[in-house]
């Protein structure tokens, strides 16, 4: 020991290493107990330093002494699902509006209209990421089951229809600046009576979300016919306008182009629809024909291709 540095005294040195000095190699000639216990002593202290940090509102205090029963979790949860239907339903508020106003747009030929649609697109793809996000940390948090589990599923669904719907919406507008004032290329459509049944199916859909309305959400995919009827009737009507005057044949086109955005829209509502029947009673109707030729005793190849 050098001069003028007294020896450390024995308290203040490290704690002695849990295996022999000698690295990996020493290890391994360890027996295999030794080093199965070290192993569990370091995957235990491991566990205990991770830290998972509570949720900005969490008071651990509150939990432990305010709480005794325990209920503070699942009235979280029930507050948190609260606050996500509350933010869903604003965000399919903002995509009917948006459907409307694109119609209009549309039909009068109001670029500048179109134009602030286009730019309202943004908050809904804004407020899909932040459903989106919502719905992860609440199943991060609560692993969530049964009801509660169906609702982040449906939800999550949900919202991705609603998004899709306002990117349907933009399109739509954006067809307001190539429509120019073409003679009787109206007429050739029915946009305004396909445009009001895609909306009311819609707000039905949005309504029996809100009402946890099953009945009501069954009824929805009925008016999808209606829907997929009058966009037939249009493409059929432009194609004959097109014959007879093809100098406006682009005009048609975007007006083709309109419908089936509305058709699509019609589509999600009725997606919409059926996410609320699961979410209520359980079941999934969606393609029901497939899960007919999949269900127990069907001789469908189908069946038999998942079986074999």
């Amino acid at each position: 020991m050098a001069a003028g540095h007294p020896a450390r005294p024995r308290h203040d040195r490290s704690p002695p290493c849990p295996f022999p000095r000698g690295g990996i190699a020493a290890r391994r000639a360890e027996p295999l107990a030794t080093r199965a216990a070290v192993g569990n002593d370091r995957a235990r202290a491991s566990t205990t330093r991770r830290h998972i940090p509570l949720p900005r509102s969490y008071d651990s205090a509150q939990i432990s002494s305010d709480d005794p029963t325990g209920t503070f979790m699942p009235n979280r949860l029930a507050r948190e699902l609260t606050e996500l239907r509350s933010r869903l339903l604003d965000m399919a508020t903002i995509v009917a509006e948006q459907f409307t106003d694109a119609v209009d747009a549309l039909l009068a030929h109001d670029v500048d209209q179109a134009e602030r649609i286009m730019d309202r697109d943004r908050e809904v793809d804004a407020l899909e990421l932040e459903v989106d996000e919502y719905c992860q940390r609440i199943l991060a948090r609560h692993q969530p089951v049964a009801t509660d589990l169906r609702t982040l599923l449906t939800v999550e669904k949900i919202n991705t229809d609603l998004e899709r719907i306002g990117d349907h919406c933009r399109n739509l507008a954006g067809n307001a600046e190539h429509v120019t004032e073409a003679p009787g290329v109206l007429d050739a459509v029915k946009i305004r009576e396909m445009s009001q049944a895609a909306r009311r199916m819609l707000d039905e859909a949005k309504q029996a979300f809100l009402d946890q309305d099953a009945e009501l959400a069954r009824s929805i995919p009925d008016l999808d016919d209606e829907v997929d009827r009058l966009h037939h009737e249009n493409f059929r009507g432009l194609v004959d306008y097109i014959q007879k005057n093809p100098e406006h044949a682009e005009v048609a086109a975007h007006l083709i182009t309109a419908s089936k955005a509305i058709e699509r829209i019609s589509d999600h509502s009725t997606n919409i629809a059926k996410g609320v029947v699961f979410l209520i009673e359980g079941v999934d109707i969606r393609h029901a024909s497939v899960q007919e030729e999949m269900a127990p005793g069907s001789r469908s190849p189908l069946r038999s291709s998942y079986s074999s």
